[in-house]
């Protein structure tokens, strides 16, 4: 009865143990389950990003001209 017990109380100890580090793991993804909701938060919704590709359609920055480009032209319209 005596061994019994021993083995009974090692059971629970090292239950316990398994238990605690189990807790450690919740908290740590809980901390970063909330940092992925703070990051989420600072994220551009769907509007922001509508706004923004208005504005680059109306600039066309594919269009812009360098420096280099321009002192080209103007180059060959000075000649």
């Amino acid at each position: 009865m005596i061994a019994n017990d021993k083995k009974i109380i090692s059971d629970v100890k090292i239950i316990n143990s398994e238990l605690m580090d189990l807790k450690t793991d919740i908290n740590d993804i809980k901390e970063k389950l909330m940092l992925l909701v703070k990051e989420l938060k600072m994220s551009a919704t769907k509007e922001e990003l509508s706004v923004l590709q208005k504005y680059l359609s109306y600039w066309e920055p594919l269009n812009f001209v360098t420096r280099q480009e321009l002192d080209k032209i103007l180059s060959e319209r000075k000649k």
